[in-house]
């Protein structure tokens, strides 16, 4: 059995160590950039945030896009209520400006 040459050794394994986390690195940076086009990440968004404000600390409001309808959630630390919910308008159909009155 020869003697271990620990000077080589641990250069070795350090290098074999730097080539994974560098291919690991390479991979997590082609999966964000590339991912969705590649259809790697499949399903629709069901959930979307058209809105959201904060009222005062631990209070906010969320409109919320979800299966066809918009829903206004108030959040608070401890809960989350629905407030209020509508249709959501056809494709192309815009809402008029003066629709607030």
């Amino acid at each position: 059995m020869e003697p271990l040459d620990f000077p080589s050794a641990a250069l070795d394994v350090g290098l074999k160590l730097a080539f994974v986390v560098a291919l690991i690195y390479i991979l997590a940076a082609v999966w964000r950039r590339y991912g969705t086009t590649l259809g790697i990440r499949q399903g629709a968004r069901t959930l979307e945030i058209l809105e959201s404000a904060t009222l005062a600390p631990n209070r906010q409001v969320f409109l919320v896009r979800v299966s066809g309808q918009r829903i206004l959630l108030g959040v608070t630390a401890s809960q989350i209520g629905s407030l209020a919910q509508w249709d959501d308008p056809p494709v192309g159909m815009t809402e008029p400006a003066d629709s607030h009155k």
